[in-house]
């Protein structure tokens, strides 16, 4: 089954059709972007819609006291640094929150995958590491080396709504598909399109 990652969640509405699919992302510590949210916020947003959807802190900084202040604050399942960070530091962070990992693959990076394969438990592919602007990856480039990817650990992002869905997982055969920008009307989530995409999917199965 192909799983579903909303990412870039900042609203109530966006968070409860968001969390009918399996993974939610909340950008955090990332000024630049548009989605990024306020931890105080969030954990209050939290606190107050219940939600079955796996949590997602995803992050640009590789400041370890950072990293450290958002996994304190809000109580995460995974952490998604999309940014290179150094492997000792990720090692450090992952034994002393006992958080899983989300690691971003780019061309920049591609020779990670086979450093990490024992240490993370996802590998997310995006078109590059400043990731949400609804830049479409290379399905085909994807579908070649999905034969390296370990089996229930490939992530793929870029661009991906809910025009072109069908073809990604048709050509990918990806373990889970993140999507951000095409859930966006006038570059705010719509729970309509969440909730749709999400459907979708399920019925590609």
């Amino acid at each position: 089954m192909v799983k579903v990652k909303i990412c870039g969640i900042k609203t109530r509405e966006s968070l409860i059709s968001a969390g009918k699919g399996d993974f939610v992302g909340f950008i955090l510590k990332t000024p630049r972007s548009k989605r990024n949210i306020e931890l105080d916020y969030l954990k209050e947003l939290l606190k107050n819609t219940d939600i079955s959807a796996k949590k997602v802190a995803v992050t640009v900084t590789t400041d370890k006291r950072e990293i450290s202040e958002i996994l304190d604050k809000v109580d995460f399942d995974y952490i998604q640094i999309h940014n290179i960070i150094k492997k000792d530091i990720l090692f450090e962070i992952k034994e002393e929150f006992g958080i899983k990992i989300f690691y971003t693959i780019t061309r920049e990076n591609i020779f990670d995958l086979f450093e990490m394969k024992n240490h993370a438990e996802y590998f997310l592919f995006d078109s590059g590491f400043d990731g949400g602007k609804g830049i479409e990856n290379d399905w085909n480039f994807l579908g070649q080396i999905r034969k390296y990817v370990p089996e229930g650990k490939m992530v793929v992002a870029g661009g991906i709504n809910m025009n072109n869905i069908e073809k990604v997982v048709r050509m990918v055969r990806p373990d889970v598909v993140d999507i951000s920008s095409g859930v966006e009307v006038n570059g705010e989530k719509d729970p309509f399109l969440i909730e749709n995409i999400i459907k979708k999917v399920r019925d590609l199965i």
